[in-house]
Formats: C-alpha cells, sequence, structure tokens
C-alpha cells in the first residue's frame, strides 16, 4: 500500500507542474545553447516592459531565480605595469650600443620596452634579442626604429614592442652611437683680388653627438574591459497624435510609452531655424489627470555658418508610463512638422543560472512574486562564469488558460483537469489491484 501512495503522489506531482504555465498571463519563447553551467543573458525588448513581471522557468515549470539589472557597457583600457629588471652589461662597439638587462624572478614576462634619452631630432634602428640563459641568444625584434622629430613635427616615440615570449635575458642594439651632425649657424667669409672678381668662403660648423641613454625600463601592457555606464537603446515611436491646444499659442503630440524605461526623448523634424519651449507631462490612464514631468527647449539653428542642433528633451530621472504629452510653444508662427519621436533609456538585461542542455520560457504576471535572488547571481558573477547570451524565439502570447483572480479557479485550469484525470486513473487502478489480492484469499470452492 506504500508503494500504492508514492505512485499517486507521484503522479499528482507530474500533472501539477504540467499545469505550470497557467500561472502566467503571457508568455514567451527562449533560445539558448548551454554545453555546460552556466550564466545567461537575456536583453529585454520593448515587448518586455508591459507585459508584466518577468518570471523564467524550466521545462516541467520550475523558476529560476533571476536578476534584472542595466547592461554594463564596457570599453577597453590598457593597462601597464612596471618590470623590475638588472641592467648587467653597457658596451660600445663599432658605433653601436648594447645593453644587456636581466628580468628579476617572479616578475612577469614584459611585451615593451622603453629607451630613456634627454636628445631631440634623432632616429635609430633598434634590435633586440632574448635568451633563457643569457648564452644562446634569437633574434626577436629586428630594424625597429625609435625617434624624435621635433624640428619638423611633434613626433617622438621610444617604445618597442616585443612578441610574447618566457625569456628573462635581452640583449638591445642601438645602431649609431655617435653621430655627425651640422649646426645650424654657419661663417660665410668674402675675399678679393681687385674689383671684377671676388670670392665667397663658407665654412661649416660639425660636430659628433653621442646618443646619450638614461635608463632602461620594461613593462607588460594588458587590455582589460571596464565598465562604463548602461548601454542605452532606443525606441521609435510608431504612432502618435498631434492637436492643437485650444486657445493657446502651442500644440500637443501625445503616444504611448508602454512602460518603456525612458531617460531623454528625442524629436527628429526636418525643420530648421526654430527654438521652442516644451514641456512634457504623463499618466497611466486615460481616467487620470496629467502629471507633469519636465520643462525644456528644443532648436536646430543652421544660420549663417552658426549651428546649434539640440532636439533632445533630457528627462533629470528615469521614468515609465504608458501615456506621454509633450505641448509645444509655436510662437504666433506655424508649428514645426514632427517626423519621428525616439525613446531614449538604459538597456535591461534578465540574469539567472541556466543548467546544462535545459530548455527555459518566459513567463509574466501582474505580480513580481520571489523570483529576485541578487545575492545568489552576484556570488555567481564573483566566480568568473562565463556568460552566454539567449535570444527571443517567439512574440509575447497571451495565455488563453490564466485566471487572473486565484480565487476563481474553475475547471479551464489545466491542473485542476490533469490532476482530477492522473487522481482517477491511479484510484481505479489501486482498486482494481486490491481486488484481485482479495479474490486471491478467497477460498477454492472446488476443494
Amino acid at each position: 500500500m506504500t508503494w500504492n501512495i508514492r505512485y499517486i503522489i507521484g503522479v499528482l506531482l507530474v500533472a501539477y507542474t504540467t499545469g505550470m504555465a497557467a500561472e502566467f498571463a503571457r508568455t514567451r519563447n527562449i533560445t539558448i545553447e548551454t554545453r555546460k553551467e552556466t550564466l545567461a543573458a537575456l536583453v529585454l525588448d520593448r515587448e518586455c516592459f508591459p507585459a508584466g513581471h518577468l518570471h523564467i522557468y524550466r521545462d516541467g515549470g520550475q523558476s529560476a531565480p533571476l536578476l534584472i539589472r542595466k547592461t554594463p557597457e564596457t570599453r577597453e583600457v590598457d593597462f601597464s605595469t612596471a618590470i623590475d629588471h638588472e641592467t648587467l652589461s653597457l658596451r660600445q662597439r663599432d658605433n653601436e650600443i648594447s645593453l644587456v638587462c636581466q628580468i628579476t624572478e617572479k616578475s612577469p614576462y614584459p611585451n615593451k620596452v622603453m629607451i630613456h634619452t634627454p636628445l631631440h631630432d634623432f632616429e635609430r634602428q633598434i634590435q633586440v634579442e632574448s635568451s633563457k640563459d643569457g648564452i644562446i641568444w634569437s633574434l626577436l625584434v629586428d630594424d625597429q626604429i625609435i625617434f624624435d622629430y621635433r624640428q619638423i613635427a611633434d613626433f617622438r616615440r621610444t617604445e618597442i614592442t616585443l612578441p610574447e615570449n618566457q625569456d628573462r635575458y635581452f640583449l638591445i642594439r642601438i645602431d649609431s652611437a655617435v653621430e655627425t651632425i651640422e649646426t645650424p649657424f654657419q661663417k660665410i667669409s668674402k675675399s678679393s683680388q681687385n674689383a671684377s672678381r671676388q670670392m665667397t668662403e663658407i665654412h661649416r660648423n660639425i660636430r659628433l653627438r653621442p646618443f646619450r641613454i638614461n635608463g632602461i625600463s620594461f613593462s607588460r601592457t594588458s587590455t582589460k574591459s571596464i565598465r562604463n555606464g548602461s548601454k542605452m537603446q532606443e525606441y521609435e515611436v510608431s504612432d502618435f497624435v498631434v492637436q492643437k491646444v485650444d486657445e493657446e499659442r502651442e500644440f500637443a503630440v501625445e503616444w504611448e510609452g508602454s512602460d518603456i524605461p525612458v531617460t531623454s526623448i528625442r524629436i527628429e523634424t526636418l525643420e530648421k531655424n526654430f527654438y521652442r519651449s516644451v514641456v512634457l507631462s504623463s499618466r497611466n490612464s486615460v481616467d487620470e489627470n496629467w502629471v507633469q514631468l519636465h520643462k525644456d527647449w528644443i532648436s536646430n539653428f543652421q544660420l549663417n555658418g552658426f549651428v546649434e542642433n539640440d532636439p533632445e528633451i533630457s528627462l533629470p530621472r528615469e521614468t515609465r508610463s504608458k501615456l506621454y504629452r509633450l505641448e509645444i510653444a509655436d510662437q504666433d508662427i506655424r508649428p514645426i512638422e514632427i517626423g519621428k519621436i525616439i525613446l531614449v533609456g538604459p538597456q535591461y538585461e534578465a540574469i539567472w543560472l541556466a543548467q546544462e542542455n535545459t530548455d527555459y520560457t518566459a513567463g509574466f504576471t501582474d505580480s513580481p512574486g520571489d523570483i529576485t535572488d541578487r545575492k545568489a547571481i552576484e556570488v555567481l558573477r564573483a566566480q568568473d562564469l562565463p556568460v552566454t547570451r539567449a535570444e527571443w524565439a517567439s512574440p509575447l502570447l497571451e495565455n488563453p488558460d490564466f485566471e487572473t483572480d486565484p480565487r476563481n479557479v474553475s475547471l479551464n485550469d489545466p491542473r485542476i483537469l490533469w490532476s482530477s484525470v492522473a487522481f482517477a486513473v491511479v484510484t481505479l487502478f489501486g482498486l482494481l489491484l486490491w481486488a484481485v489480492k482479495k479474490i486471491e484469499k478467497l477460498p477454492d470452492e472446488s476443494t
């Protein structure tokens, strides 16, 4: 009998989980490929915001803890780390300077070497060799140049990029240890033997200039991604209504905001040379009064070389509303013709821990529920798990079996139907099994 009870409970649980999707008023399919456990990231588009609170659930109906956050904007930044070294030798031979340097133990391998010199107006060829033991050398960099062209332009480079290597001895060769240069000053003298013949002599000053080195430095440059605010998303308003305001020198533009997060609104128009004051208001239903959000100016001047184009309205904070109204003063002249209205706001994404080879579906409800586990997600992010991008695989689908009031549960709920059917089948099977055992225990009349 114990086995029968466990079997009944198992069947009822399966029947219940098959009806979990009925809890969501709207659903949407997700596509993601996960060959191992990873963090999944799904960007929320304009269909998500008016749909309600987002839930991510696995096949079978189990919700996955998720975190809704602004998508971070990253940029690549180069970081340079100085590397300790020791100069073992410095020689000058055949008008060439050679230096041998050793990188200290436990220091990272360098990928940059800089030659420090106080000289200006020069150009030198550099050759770099490397070695693991300081005996057998291999060519690492050939025919690179360092230069300073200050006499012509403000160009200077004394840094050489090294290929990736795991050597700790470096031999640096610099050509033209001493160069011959001509000073900018000249001595001119004239002599004559008679009035009809004169001779002019020009004396140029020539001097030798050694290439002076103040020092050598090694470093390792690496590129890292750092957060640079949040990514911004643009949403074009598909339909808006322009109307004249009675007894006012202004006209109004109204459109649906669909709860999209907005931090600025851009007005695109072909009109030029205008300057208008605007008032932005919002409300969440047609029965409510308009609530003023912000006052601003929009302009577009292109006159006699003067250009000022500022058609964007920046809001003091992020806002989400279902309806917007923008009142634009016309100042006794014809209204500007609006071509497009662009809503600009931060991009949001959902993050959750995706299991290997598991399908996920998005569900939307009017109540948030207990689905956000910020601490758990942050811990997972700290473990440097790879992030896999998920994509939407379908538009928003309305769930006809969803009941808005959980107290009004009807037989149309799949959970009730499947649970009832499963319970009836298991009960009949149990009664049949019980009857068979009873019959087997009856005495045989033939005996």
